[in-house]
């Protein structure tokens, strides 16, 4: 006997689900999630919208890594790495402030560099070179330094950084003299090249190499009057160097700049005195003291993160750590002793504070996991949050978070990937237990991302007119296209988007209520319509989303249906403010036959019924746009035959 069941998708909080979830009905959160879900922006009471599209700011004209620089309201500013240089973009108009040189890095190493901020400076860092200082010297002016540390204002070139002896223990240093210009000789070959420069320490005393005559012998300068002339094996030189390499990961904590890990000394962290961001002194190891010390573990591990939150976490390509710190109990010289947590590993993906957790993606690439404070356990537990949706990126390249606006109470990251292209959306309410991901896909790659204040900027690169293209764009509500721009006309042509030369684009009203077709735009950027409804149009790259939702799944008296053949009678869709949306090929109809065709129709909102033919085994069928247009779905019944 025939039976007809209404079963209902409540919402589609838990995002797009793996290829290997398809048929895992007996997960609660099944019935929340979706088959695809693609462009699309979840929403915390469990509805779907069109995601925004992006408007275009620049041609940037190579690759880049887009760094966002937040001072203070109404100075905000978009650092654009590229090879050896950055350009400093305004966030309003893409426009270039001021571009800085002479930069260290090559377009190899964007994406590897790491960097933290801290009122008007800014500090790069990679394993590769010097630690680079970007300072905000005015409201249009920035300048580049290598990082310095401070020195003694009482004595030229005393500098107060971290030391550490590389050569072997058992090799000894004997100088020629006390003071003045003397020779550093060893008891065995070690100094290189790149030692003439950087300094060294004789039982504590500075010295500065000057010039280097074999492996054995360099000259010096003395600094500070040294005790003896004797040979010695106390003695030991600067942690950063050329010889030795410099810091891999850097961040501000407990008023203390701290650096993680160079290529000689991977798992080594050193922290500055408090409120004194440049000055490495140990000193008498006393609280306020610079801190310098390393991760006791069986196995080497390579500092990549360090993350500021509650307490400082320490991400490392085989585990994490963290050190333990109170009101009563800080960070000091003597408290020093981070704890392993989990034996993950992190990528070169920066990780993401968002929802009281750290969200890092594992060494491996697949896992994305959440590194959160147990009160109870007086540990951070990492868990997995892609276990059901672990093809949604095949990689992930740079990351960005954003935690809500004035139009949006959502909290997302968002995840680049280069070799797809597409753009991952993770969001997450812990508190409500709702978590899922969404990918994005464009007319070309996603390729970098971040965030100023609460607006995302992305470096998308497209090819365009056959040439390839890296642009600055924003997600902008204001835009339902991609690579968006307001055309104006002039008679009957609308234009110009010269970013666009020769491309096929959507035009749509700024009211976003209307599509006036699709155009492709001539060698000037222009089009032709003959219109008086409008006299500007917003044209862009057309995207559409795609919602198919889970098979359906469960049981009737007769036992389960989940693998039986059903009908699907029809679908209920429940809309709000949407002016697009096609489910199986058909387009709901916004128009009657006696509507004004030069006005703007009314938007869909309410309840709608979809009628189907057809038995199939998954009564799935796919919701999806062809107009650029806005779209919001906030529950979808199915009723089924089985």
């Amino acid at each position: 006997m025939t039976q007809k069941l209404e079963l209902v998708n409540t919402n589609f909080s838990a995002g797009q689900f793996s290829s290997q979830m398809l048929t895992r009905e007996d997960v609660a959160s099944y019935n929340s999630g979706a088959e695809t879900l693609t462009n699309c922006i979840p929403h915390l009471q469990g509805g779907v919208s069109r995601r925004p599209g992006t408007k275009f700011l620049a041609d940037l004209g190579q690759e880049t890594r887009v760094i966002g620089f937040y001072f203070v309201d109404n100075q905000e500013y978009l650092f654009c790495l590229q090879n050896n240089q950055i350009e400093v973009r305004s966030p309003t108009d893409g426009s270039v402030i001021t571009t800085i040189t002479s930069c260290p890095w090559t377009t190899s190493q964007l994406f590897d560099i790491r960097y933290a901020q801290a009122g008007d400076t800014t500090i790069f860092v990679h394993p590769d070179f010097k630690m680079q200082n970007i300072k905000r010297t005015g409201a249009t002016t920035f300048t580049r330094t290598d990082f310095t540390f401070e020195e003694d204002s009482a004595t030229t070139d005393k500098i107060f950084q971290p030391y550490f002896k590389f050569a072997d223990d058992a090799i000894t240093l004997t100088p020629s003299g006390t003071t003045g210009s003397i020779t550093l000789t060893l008891s065995s070959g070690y100094w290189d090249a790149n030692h003439v420069g950087v300094n060294v320490r004789y039982k504590g005393k500075q010295l500065k190499i000057t010039g280097r005559t074999s492996a054995t012998v360099v000259d010096a300068t003395v600094i500070e009057t040294l005790p003896s002339t004797s040979a010695d094996i106390e003695w030991d030189e600067a942690v950063f160097s050329d010889v030795n390499g410099y810091a891999r990961s850097v961040t501000f904590h407990s008023a203390r700049m701290c650096f993680g890990g160079t290529k000689s000394l991977p798992q080594h962290i050193m922290m500055s005195k408090t409120n004194a961001p440049f000055n490495f002194d140990e000193g008498s190891a006393n609280a306020d003291e610079a801190i310098f010390g390393q991760l006791g573990t069986d196995k080497v591990s390579e500092i990549r993160h360090l993350v500021s939150t509650t307490h400082l976490l320490i991400n490392t390509n085989n585990s994490e750590f963290f050190q333990p710190e109170s009101d009563n109990n800080p960070i000091t010289p003597a408290s020093f002793l981070p704890r392993r947590q989990s034996e993950y590993g992190s990528n070169r993906v920066r990780p993401l504070n968002l929802d009281n957790a750290a969200i890092f993606v594992q060494d491996s690439g697949l896992t994305v996991r959440e590194i959160e404070f147990n009160d109870l356990l007086q540990t951070f537990e990492s868990n997995s949050i892609n276990d059901f949706a672990d093809d949604v990126l095949s990689q992930f390249d740079d990351s960005a978070v954003f935690v809500g606006d004035s139009t949006r109470i959502e909290q997302f990251g968002i995840y680049t990937d280069q070799s797809s292209g597409n753009a991952a959306l993770y969001h997450s309410n812990r508190h409500q237990k709702i978590f899922g991901w969404v990918p994005w896909t464009t007319d070309g790659s996603f390729w970098s991302v971040d965030q100023v204040d609460d607006r995302i900027f992305f470096v998308v690169k497209r090819t365009i007119n056959s040439a390839t293209k890296y642009f600055l764009e924003e997600l902008s509500d204001s835009f339902t296209t991609d690579c968006s721009i307001a055309t104006t006309k002039g008679g009957t042509t609308f234009g110009a988007a010269a970013h666009l030369l020769n491309t096929s684009v959507r035009a749509v009203n700024t009211a976003k209520t209307m599509e006036f077709g699709t155009f492709t735009l001539n060698g000037s950027g222009q089009f032709t319509l003959d219109t008086d409804l409008v006299s500007t149009l917003n044209v862009g790259l057309f995207f559409a989303p795609t919602i198919l939702p889970v098979r359906i799944v469960g049981s009737a008296g007769g036992g389960s249906f989940s693998s039986k053949r059903k009908r699907l009678i029809r679908s209920i869709l429940v809309l709000k403010d949407t002016f697009d949306i096609t489910i199986d090929g058909k387009t709901l109809q916004l128009r009657q036959v006696d509507d004004d065709p030069s006005l703007a129709p009314s938007a869909l909102n309410g309840t709608f019924d979809v009628y189907h033919l057809g038995w199939d085994r998954f009564g799935q069928r796919t919701i999806t746009q062809t107009a650029a247009l806005p779209m919001t779905l906030l529950a979808l019944s199915r009723e089924i035959a089985v």
